[in-house]
């Protein structure tokens, strides 16, 4: 059999001729349809199953006299049929059974009895998109209801105007297109809408831009909120934060995610069963086991489960490899931009990536804030970082005691390549400068000159407009060592002792190698301070760095690694392009060994004098 990787047409993943495995899902509807009036936000990560689970409901639901044009499913052979004629024939029930069959019973008697608008937002463009997908959805009735006798002309020409993107009232396009489908058909609708923020730029830094949010405001609350229209409706997405800002008023709206995931924990991702039954289905030598699948693609723990990745999942027994599947189809650009903005999760990231069992903590309430606190709150802005890439799949969760906090971890081999990747671009632009043999020398031999050769050429190579703030000089800096020293620990902002250490450097453990601590200053030059004030001025930062280094015990984590005998302490000022440094080897048992003191500027005419 086959492993669909791009099939989002339920009647084309069972059809009888497409020979493709198929792991049925049927028996969740019941868990959205089971109270009419409800509007369900379905929250997950990409390529999930979710437009899946959509296009299931909709071609169960969907009237045949729709001519929508899919082809209908045969649910007669899958899991909800077979669960409702088991139940039948049962001469005894218990408790439990009597409510399972009269809520199946109540499904089954939904089927094939609605209009359905199946909305998607896939797209990049904005606003724009938003206005594409529903001309899309409103062409498909535009045939039946331009010539609809139970509408009258004006009414005829308003919905042809939104089929054909000629109306100006955007934001009650939605609420429009239920009112007239459900007044052609005598029927309400099922709305049902896909990738609801795959529209939005989300800028964990600014927020939304006022024109997306005013939209996204005009068209999903007047469109969802009391609409009586609209029988059953879901939304499915990754983010939840538009329910908690621009759509708060949906009160009834039930919100279904990683954190909150109810019945449906199974509904989205493998389970090992699951695992386990596709393998038995794979053709030929096998050549992928399930322990392999295990470290590459489980992890997720969703409502008490552990879940795998489906998609990775479905790609590797199809080509019969393991790979970053998954991380290789998403773009993780707004993701590096955060975090070269943010120190704190630059340092966070890095913790994950290099230390075993370490875990970020995330308040619960992170559930109930919004976008719209962004601009002003720092720690908003934080938890809804670590919360979008926990929804996004890029973490998951830990096993954790506490009732208010979450536990977030790096779930498996793909998504630690991932971040990888997302790190290794904080010093993207520094592959082709011949640092490696630098840092290499450096770390075996101990001669700062070394290092601070590798520093010039990263320096040099910059942009001055991108050297503005100690904060760009770390990220210079992050990258090179982390790209340049691939089996050590690097620590940035990392507490310790009795403050934050800028950049930390860890051997590996069956080194002798010694540990570096190295504390970054900013200079701003002044128009009035010539060569050698300004020199000075280096020079005496790059001291008061190194004392900062001892006086604030930066040692103290360092010193928890049994392996680590002593310690460079390294204080760097820089202004533009030019740097000073302060050097001490340290050894804990010993004492101070050396001291150096060296200047480092990048002029070029510093040779010709000489």
């Amino acid at each position: 059999m086959m492993f669909p990787t791009s099939v989002n047409s339920f009647s084309t993943l069972i059809h009888p001729s497409s020979d493709y495995v198929f792991l049925d899902r049927t028996l969740f509807m019941k868990e959205v349809l089971s109270e009419r009036g409800s509007c369900f936000l379905i929250l997950r990560p990409r390529r999930s199953g979710k437009t899946l689970f959509l296009s299931m409901l909709e071609e169960f639901l969907v009237r045949s006299d729709c001519a929508t044009g899919i082809v209908r499913a045969d649910f007669e052979r899958t899991d909800i049929f077979r669960r409702l004629v088991h139940l039948r024939d049962k001469e005894e029930y218990s408790e439990e059974e009597q409510l399972e069959l009269t809520c199946l019973e109540r499904v089954w008697t939904l089927k094939g009895q609605y209009p359905v608008l199946s909305i998607c937002f896939s797209g990049k463009h904005g606003v724009e998109s938003i206005k594409s997908a529903i001309m899309v959805v409103a062409k498909k009735y535009d045939v039946l209801l331009s010539t609809s006798s139970r509408l009258n002309e004006a009414e005829r020409k308003d919905f042809h105007r939104i089929a054909t993107g000629k109306t100006k009232a955007w934001d009650q396009s939605i609420l429009l297109l239920t009112y007239y489908i459900s007044k052609h058909f005598g029927s309400q609708v099922v709305l049902l809408i896909d990738e609801y923020d795959s529209f939005l730029d989300l800028d964990f830094e600014n927020g939304l831009g006022e024109r997306v949010r005013s939209f996204v405001q005009g068209v999903l609350c007047v469109g969802l909120k009391n609409n009586p229209h609209v029988d059953y409706c879901v939304v499915a997405g990754v983010t939840r934060f538009i329910k908690n800002g621009l759509l708060s008023g949906l009160n009834s709206m039930i919100v279904n995610d990683i954190i909150s995931p109810g019945n449906l924990a199974c509904a989205f991702g493998f389970t090992e069963a699951d695992v386990l039954l596709l393998l038995k289905n794979c053709r030929g030598p096998k050549k992928i086991g399930l322990k392999e699948l295990r470290k590459w693609y489980n992890g997720y723990l969703i409502g008490g489960q552990k879940i795998y990745n489906p998609w990775s999942v479905m790609s590797a027994l199809k080509n019969k490899s393991t790979g970053s599947y998954w991380s290789e189809t998403s773009s993780v650009d707004r993701i590096t931009k955060t975090m070269m903005l943010r120190s704190d999760l630059l340092s966070a990231m890095s913790k994950l990536y290099s230390l075993r069992g370490y875990h970020v903590k995330l308040s619960r309430d992170v559930c109930t804030q919004s976008l719209e606190t962004l601009p002003g709150d720092s720690k908003s802005r934080r938890d809804i970082f670590w919360y979008t890439l926990l929804q996004a799949g890029c973490l998951g969760l830990a096993k954790s005691k506490s009732d208010s906090l979450l536990h977030l971890k790096i779930p498996n081999r793909d998504m630690k390549r991932s971040f990888k990747q997302i790190m290794r671009r904080i010093g993207s632009g520094i592959e082709g400068l011949e640092t490696n043999d630098c840092l290499h020398k450096f770390v075996k031999g101990g001669a700062v000159c070394h290092l601070m050769l590798a520093i010039k050429k990263v320096v040099m190579s910059s942009s001055f407009k991108s050297l503005t703030s100690e904060q760009s000089y770390h990220n210079v800096l992050f990258g090179m060592l982390f790209n340049g020293l691939k089996k050590w620990v690097v620590y940035t902002e990392a507490e310790s002792g009795h403050g934050f250490l800028d950049l930390g450097l860890v051997p590996p453990p069956c080194s002798s190698l010694t540990a570096i601590i190295l504390e970054l200053k900013h200079y701003k030059e002044s128009k009035h301070h010539n060569e050698s004030k300004k020199k000075e001025a280096l020079s005496s930062m790059a001291k008061d760095a190194l004392q900062q280094i001892c006086d604030k015990r930066y040692d103290y984590l360092l010193n928890t690694y049994e392996h680590i005998r002593e310690f460079r302490f390294i204080g760097i000022c820089f202004s533009g392009k030019d740097f000073e440094y302060e050097s001490l080897l340290v050894n804990p048992k010993k004492g101070i060994k050396r001291k150096e003191r060296e200047a480092a500027s990048s002029r070029e005419n510093k040779k010709k004098k000489k």
